[in-house]
């Protein structure tokens, strides 16, 4: 009976063991050395698309923007920015579009220009696809856009809009190039 007793409290121990050993071998995720971490270059923080660096001291901040479903609903929209980011209007549209992105919307900016405080955003040929999910969603993409920059961009006292440089023309909306769609 003795013996019987040792070998059970052998296998206890032998399984108890095995358990800890297991356990403390199993592979945990390397942490990374912060002086090998590299800081963002001043492109990268310029860019909303880049978002795999480390910040390093500093403060981070919301930017607070709009983006619209596939139904024409307008929705707000956060992204998260350091102090040291300059806000423009590039930037909060570069928000926007990566929203819209979210959204499967497929859209493109040419270009933004700020001009006598009027912001004038220059689409590709893409708005007409956007267009052609009907006036309501077109018109809540100009107004997320238009609203956006005009939220965060205090210099900024008008957004217009163009379509490769010239007037903007869809099937539904039609404005003169440098016109006022949106103003403060």
């Amino acid at each position: 009976m003795k013996k019987h007793l040792y070998r059970i409290l052998f296998m206890i121990i032998l399984a108890v063991f095995c358990a800890f050993s297991t356990a403390c071998s199993e592979k945990q995720d390397p942490v990374p050395d912060p002086a090998v971490t590299a800081s963002p270059t001043q492109d990268e923080k310029d860019d909303p698309h880049v978002t795999s660096y480390v910040v390093d001291n500093s403060q981070v901040f919301r930017i607070s923007y709009y983006t619209v479903d596939p139904s024409g609903k307008i929705k707000n929209a956060v992204s998260l920015i350091t102090d040291t980011t300059k806000i423009t209007p590039k930037l909060v549209l570069g928000f926007f579009i990566d929203s819209l992105e979210d959204e499967s919307f497929n859209l493109k900016i040419n270009d933004v220009t700020v001009t006598d405080n009027l912001c004038v955003i220059d689409f590709d040929d893409s708005i007409h696809d956007i267009a052609s999910m009907g006036k309501k969603v077109e018109d809540a993409v100009l107004d997320a856009a238009a609203q956006s920059v005009l939220d965060n961009i205090e210099e900024v006292e008008g957004v217009g809009f163009s379509i490769n440089g010239a007037a903007y023309s869809t099937d539904n909306n039609k404005f003169a190039l440098n016109s006022i769609y949106m103003g403060k």
